[in-house]
């Protein structure tokens, strides 16, 4: 079906996001939120689809700017498979095996868990808002967008977060390869994708045989560096003592547990874990047992407030975990976090992150899995020379890797779809 053309140019677009968590997570997702951000700016109108408690439209705010989100209720779970005794009945004829690889095909399209039935609502709320463009955020809800675009003869935006095909893979054999196989035919069916890095945008041109996604990276909004001593005040640490900060989730996977196993060896620089998690707990109790002096924990911040902690630390830490490619391949928002607060960085020695490394000169690179090289790299870090002419290095390139000039990339992408179906 040829694409309708889409309004006037004297008229404002109308973009539809299509958004398969609930309004509570958008709330804190700053990749979508800066894209509302931007595209709103550039005098689009914008409208959210997500999945919520109750078949609700409201008001919601990015970094400012006003939005409508329409939340729809996740509906109930297909009854034929949650009727005890049809369950029982099956499991006789054809064996659990069999049951969980059913059950996991029902959400091989859509995504994780059974997700069918509020995607039914989710197109016909989509074709009921008939808007210029389709825009998916993420695998799950990219079969309501292309379904809604074919049926409404519009444009559809895929937006990967993600690198779907180094996700941990489900243990069902047969099927785990399907859900790269939908990727694959879907986003062929797309106008354009977009992705999270080059590395990613590479393998994915590659692996789904599509145009070369556009890079749209996570980096954060310009913000004048504002220097401070909150944290020293806050937890009762000398002015002259250097804080290593970890900002974020603590959770498996994230590299926690080897940090501290170098903040042991380095009893000379303080380290501060801020953010929220199920290794929260562990931590502190892992602090008091083994009586690490060095490790503080602090509760998660407010995005505003963000800065302003991150940048009375000296050098921000992100020793996330080669636990699949999506990890191995990712950047990391922590990487632009850091660097946004003025500090010099030491990360993974994963591609993305290496590579900013290496050319800015913003900091180090270690072997995550190994904490003795976690330690030497954060000391090679903080020796004042070093620390020094790292420091001045990430100050020039704090411009460079902001939203701003990402923002771009992506108001780009929108121009060329509507110069292409004018």
């Amino acid at each position: 079906m040829p694409f309708k053309r889409i309004r006037p140019r004297s008229q404002k677009m109308k973009i539809c996001f299509i958004y398969h968590l609930p309004s509570s997570f958008l709330e804190k997702d700053a990749r979508v939120l800066k894209e509302i951000r931007t595209l709103s700016k550039a005098g689009h109108d914008l409208t959210v689809l997500c999945r919520d408690e109750n078949l609700t439209e409201r008001r919601m705010y990015a970094y400012g700017t006003m939005f409508r989100c329409i939340g729809l209720n996740r509906s109930p779970r297909i009854p034929s498979l949650e009727n005890a005794r049809k369950r029982l009945l099956f499991n006789i004829l054809v064996g659990k095996k069999a049951l969980k690889i059913i059950n996991y095909l029902g959400g091989t399209l859509v995504g994780k868990g059974n997700y069918i039935p509020i995607y039914k609502d989710m197109v016909r709320q989509a074709i009921a808002e008939d808007p210029d463009v389709f825009h998916v955020h993420d695998y799950p809800p990219l079969l309501v967008g292309v379904v809604a675009g074919k049926l409404l003869g519009r444009p559809v935006i895929y937006d990967a977060h993600e690198y779907l095909r180094g996700l941990p893979s489900n243990p069902a054999r047969r099927v785990k390869m399907l859900r790269p196989t939908a990727e694959s035919f879907l986003s062929r069916r797309c106008e354009r994708v977009i992705t999270v890095n080059a590395t990613i945008a590479k393998m994915m041109k590659k692996e789904n045989r599509i145009k070369k996604p556009v890079v749209l990276k996570n980096f954060p909004l310009y913000q004048q560096l504002q220097e401070s001593n909150i944290l020293h005040e806050t937890l009762n640490i000398p002015k002259e003592k250097r804080i290593a900060i970890y900002q974020g989730r603590l959770q498996h996977g994230r590299g926690i547990e080897r940090l501290i196993e170098a903040a042991k060896k380095i009893p000379e620089i303080e380290f501060v874990f801020m953010g929220d998690g199920p290794l929260k707990k562990e931590i502190k109790r892992r602090t008091k047992t083994q009586r690490i002096a060095n490790i503080h924990i602090i509760d998660a911040v407010p995005q505003e407030d963000l800065l302003i902690y991150t940048s009375s630390a000296h050098i921000g830490i992100h020793p996330m975990e080669n636990t699949c490619l999506n990890h191995y391949y990712s950047l990391g928002n922590k990487v632009g976090e850091y660097l946004m607060a003025g500090l010099p960085i030491a990360v993974s020695d994963f591609p993305e992150m290496r590579r900013i490394v290496k050319s800015e000169g913003v900091g180090v690179v270690f072997d995550p899995a190994d904490p003795q090289s976690i330690a030497k790299a954060i000391r090679d870090l903080v020796e004042p020379k070093a620390y020094k002419r790292k420091r001045e290095n990430v100050l020039r390139a704090r411009k460079k890797y902001s939203w701003e000039r990402e923002e771009r990339k992506l108001l780009g992408a929108y121009e060329r779809l509507e110069k292409d179906h004018r």
